[in-house]
């Protein structure tokens, strides 16, 4: 009888350890040197993880492989997000730039959307937010600013000339 109660204690000083060193395993930390890559068992590129002295990327891909978003801090050390559609083409992005944030927000084929500014895109001028309606990639069909002395709307022709500008401000008059 002794030496089955002692074969019990043996088993349960054994299971203590085991528990002991499981639990200090868990609060340890996981350190990761990027860059860093997050694969399937098949090497299919999950996420990964790289960083510069220009700033930082964290990238998401989706299950075919393509770049589906992009996290992360620029040159400057402000903070962008950027999302892309299933073929790959960017279609949404946000970053802060030195006069606010910025949000652009694009057709499938990048040849229309919105961009939407949290701040003045001239420092020069006072502060404000504004939209801009993009007829293509970077070209800009209608501008709407709001400012601390009025408001402006602006239209632009094919070729990126203003064309008629409406402008509550007393400095425009």
């Amino acid at each position: 009888m002794d030496e089955k109660i002692q074969a019990l204690e043996q088993r349960i000083t054994e299971l203590e350890t085991m528990l002991n060193t499981h639990i200090l395993m868990m609060k340890r930390e996981t350190v990761l040197v990027a860059p860093v890559r997050i694969v399937t068992p098949e090497g299919r590129l999950l996420i990964s993880i790289n960083y510069s002295d220009d700033g930082l990327g964290v990238n998401l891909f989706n299950s075919h492989g393509s770049l589906s978003a992009v996290m992360g801090s620029d040159a400057t050390q402000a903070g962008f997000l950027a999302l892309y559609n299933a073929e790959g083409k960017l279609v949404v992005s946000c970053n802060v730039e030195t006069s606010g944030a910025r949000l652009i927000l694009s057709d499938h084929d990048r040849d229309g959307g919105i961009a939407l500014f949290g701040g003045d895109s001239d420092p020069g001028k006072s502060s404000g937010g504004g939209i801009n309606i993009l007829r293509t990639g970077k070209h800009v069909g209608m501008s709407l600013w709001s400012k601390l002395d009025g408001a402006e709307i602006t239209f632009y022709n094919e070729h990126d000339e203003q064309t008629f500008t409406l402008s509550s401000s007393p400095s425009a008059k």
